[in-house]
């Protein structure tokens, strides 16, 4: 019943006596004050939003159970991505509640009145970053006085799996949009993809209560689907060995174990939104972050390396061992082998560091083929000074169920500056990290910022990079067979288009003592036969 005026309560006493709230009207304000404190199984908040309680339980965290190639994943990944595994028991100790829906539109528009909704999963609310998804959380619990919170990345699994253990909890098969699982959740298989609150890292195999993940890393987990829209790519089922198959609203990641990451400050035009949980938060503590070994116990000065002599000299030294192409992820790990890295390492970049160690970064996908799915990551190893041998290759970094692709590593001074690549976060060029310490730390991924861009751009950053009268120059692939350079006039805070494009891509780009730039070759296009300079 709307509140009325005091001075109007006398003459509309009648008309009050005879007119009753509606049976959905009563339901919905008895909802309304039956919350968690009384353990009521539903209750509607203020945003109208319908909010479940889970039950606590116990189950099976990760995939380690036969996927079919016909839900549109890489034919090798026969038990779903190496980052599910090791599957281990998890217990959620206590009844928790969640949204039956994504945040919609209007109800983060009540948060943030600017909002506008360019999702294809309208009425769910996406492109804000997570950063923002964890404001409107507190938001929303100071205006109810409940603590509201994304799902960690079990809660959100086990709200998925709904005590089921097939890939889409209680089936084989993905659900039909707006198809409630047992537990009466909606979407979690459909729609937008959803923020949750952990870092993404790897699984620890022990069995665990109320886990919240890593304490630390460059992205977090996002559940729901793979992050990398079908941008110009053929759809899921096209035939392997065209161009880019695959992408992340294939039904190979959309089961309930699949994970996908992403940059927390990453917002925009993506597909990514969030669902709430109410309830107190894990005092777990968090797993330890364990950094890949070419990055540990790096002797910060060395001897500059030489070879002692004027003459050039020229000797081939196999870098690290691989797996060949196409290998089985199985056959991978039976080896000793970082299980994210695959056979096809491609788009390398290899810089001798101050200290004099060789580092190589790459991406690693399964074979020529595969370069564009969503299964991709970048991997590091290191030759330290006055050795021959390479540290074994191990994961650099992964966005998970994002096209990680091309590596730019360039040593600016006492400093080491990387500029990595790939199809999948939308209108991001490249991604840029720095380190001050040989490679021992580096700064998190950034996704730059634009002053102005005047024309097309490939995601996948080439060659090396360099200074020129006060400015720092990336290069990078632009459309079909040109290249381009990126300009940054305050060291690497903004960037924009440099203008001009070279006739052929690939590339590279040499300052020259006059100031200009000199630009040879590159693929995909000739003239008369010849290299274009």
């Amino acid at each position: 019943m709307p509140c009325i005026g005091i001075r109007m309560a006398t003459a509309l006493m009648a008309v009050v006596a005879i007119v009753a709230p509606s049976t959905s009207a009563l339901a919905q304000q008895k909802a309304q004050k039956l919350g968690p404190e009384q353990n009521a199984p539903t209750y509607v908040n203020s945003l109208g939003m319908k909010v479940i309680r889970i039950p606590k339980g116990t189950f099976t965290m990760g995939n380690d159970s036969a996927t079919n190639p016909s839900l549109g994943q890489y034919p090798r990944l026969t038990n779903g991505d190496y980052d599910e595994r090791p599957i281990h028991q998890v217990t959620i100790s206590h009844d928790f509640y969640m949204s039956e829906l994504e945040v919609s539109s209007n109800q983060y528009r009540q948060f943030r009145s600017d909002y506008q909704d360019d999702s294809k999963f309208t009425p769910a609310a996406t492109g804000m970053s997570w950063y923002e998804a964890d404001a409107f959380c507190k938001w929303l619990s100071k205006k109810e006085g409940r603590s509201y919170r994304l799902p960690t990345e079990a809660e959100w699994e086990y709200a998925a799996m709904a005590g089921g253990n097939k890939l889409f909890g209680n089936s084989d098969q993905p659900p039909q949009a707006d198809q409630a699982n047992k537990f009466g959740i909606k979407d979690m298989n459909t729609g937008a993809l959803e923020w949750v609150a952990d870092w993404y890292g790897p699984y620890a195999p022990q069995p665990q209560t109320d886990p919240v993940g890593p304490e630390g890393g460059w992205s977090k987990v996002v559940r729901g689907g793979g992050i990398m829209a079908p941008v110009g790519h053929p759809e899921p089922g096209a035939p392997w060995g065209q161009h880019g198959t695959l992408n992340g609203e294939a039904p190979y990641y959309r089961r309930s174990a699949n994970r996908a990451s992403a940059p927390p400050a990453y917002h925009g035009l993506h597909t990514i939104g969030f669902r709430v949980v109410e309830g107190p938060a894990s005092d777990t503590k968090p797993l330890s972050v364990v950094k890949p070994f070419p990055e540990m116990f790096i002797k910060q000065s060395g001897v500059p390396a030489t070879d002692g002599s004027k003459a050039p000299w020229f000797r081939r030294m196999p870098i690290m061992p691989i797996p060949p192409e196409d290998m089985y992820q199985d056959a991978i790990v039976a080896s000793g082998i970082d299980p994210g890295v695959n056979g096809h390492n491609h788009s390398g970049s290899v810089v001798v560091a101050p200290n004099g160690d060789v580092i190589w970064i790459a991406f690693s996908a399964p074979s020529p083929s595969t370069e564009y799915i969503p299964g991709t990551s970048f991997v590091i190893a290191r030759r330290r000074f006055g050795s021959n041998q390479w540290d074994f290759p191990e994961v650099f970094y992964d966005f998970a169920d994002v096209n990680d692709q091309s590596v730019l590593l360039w040593k600016d001074g006492k400093a080491l500056r990387l500029f990595t690549g790939g199809v999948g976060l939308v209108d991001v060029p490249f991604r840029q990290q720095l380190s001050k310490d040989n490679g021992a730390t580096w700064t998190a991924p950034e996704l730059p910022d634009f002053t102005e861009r005047t024309g097309g751009f490939s995601t996948q950053p080439i060659t090396t990079a360099f200074r020129l009268n006060g400015s720092m120059y990336m290069p990078s692939d632009a459309v079909g067979g040109e290249s381009m350079l990126w300009v940054s006039s305050d060291n690497g805070k903004t960037w924009n288009d440099a203008g001009g494009r070279t006739f052929g891509r690939h590339t590279t780009f040499v300052p020259l003592k006059d100031g200009k730039i000199l630009a040879i070759g590159g693929k995909n296009t000739n003239m008369d036969g010849y290299m274009p300079e």
